[in-house]
């Protein structure tokens, strides 16, 4: 598979992570605020995990200042929507749990804590339904 286009969020953690394949394959660097991470709420939440994991439950869940899983998602969404196919996307783990379970509905909290730092997902799209393939971790 060839890759002609890659897109990441803005934020220096994630240009750093895609910089040797920016360089490996001679593109230019795409960046698009929407696959920012998502901001599940305002100030220090020492409960924190307590709040992400019944935001997976209820995808509408808002705590003050943040955005809901189905906000976050659909923004996401929109970004990859926008590139090209055989792209690369970089993003973070809670935004890239939600694209992954607008895709897998089975891809949730669970799954989450188990990704990796960084991890790479395929998403086989054929306009119908799609396969979510973990390539590596």
């Amino acid at each position: 598979m060839e890759i002609s286009y890659i897109v990441s969020s803005p934020y220096v953690r994630a240009i750093e992570s895609i910089e040797p394949t920016l360089k490996q394959k001679g593109l230019e660097l795409n960046t698009d605020i929407r696959l920012s991470e998502r901001v599940l709420g305002l100030g220090n939440l020492p409960d924190w995990l307590d709040h992400l994991e019944r935001s997976f439950n209820n995808m509408e869940l808002k705590l003050a200042g943040g955005e809901s899983g189905s906000e976050a998602a659909e923004r996401g969404i929109a970004a990859v929507s926008a590139v090209p196919h055989q792209s690369i996307v970089v993003t973070y783990g809670n935004l890239l749990a939600l694209l992954l379970n607008h895709w897998d509905p089975g891809f949730g909290f669970a799954e989450w804590r188990n990704l990796s730092n960084p991890d790479i997902f395929k998403i086989t799209h054929d306009g119908q339904s799609a396969i979510v393939e973990r390539v590596w971790n």
